[in-house]
């Protein structure tokens, strides 16, 4: 019983903390491939779900600026959804 203690101790604050900070660090790991932020940033911009619509060739104004309205709706949309989830892996970063 005497031997248990120390032993204990040294579990206790020597490899366990160690353990413990390598389990918070794959945790910390895990939440940033899982958002993988890298590459929300990286595609902030791009259309939703790459959702576009082609130009038409030839001066069609009206075909113009329908495509021009529909592209940059997706890439709102996309920044939206994008910004939303980089947001939300936020706050799975910090309560972890």
């Amino acid at each position: 019983m005497i031997e248990v203690f120390p032993s204990y101790f040294k579990w206790h604050y020597g490899k366990s903390f160690l353990e413990l900070l390598g389990i918070i660090k794959n945790l910390l790991s895990f939440v940033v491939h899982f958002f993988s932020f890298k590459l929300l940033l990286k595609t902030l911009f791009h259309p939703w779900r790459r959702m576009k619509e082609n130009y038409a060739h030839g001066l069609d104004l009206g075909s113009l600026f329908s495509s021009l309205l529909v592209n940059t709706l997706m890439r709102i949309v996309g920044l939206i959804s994008r910004l939303v989830l980089i947001f939300v892996g936020l706050i799975a970063l910090i309560l972890s």
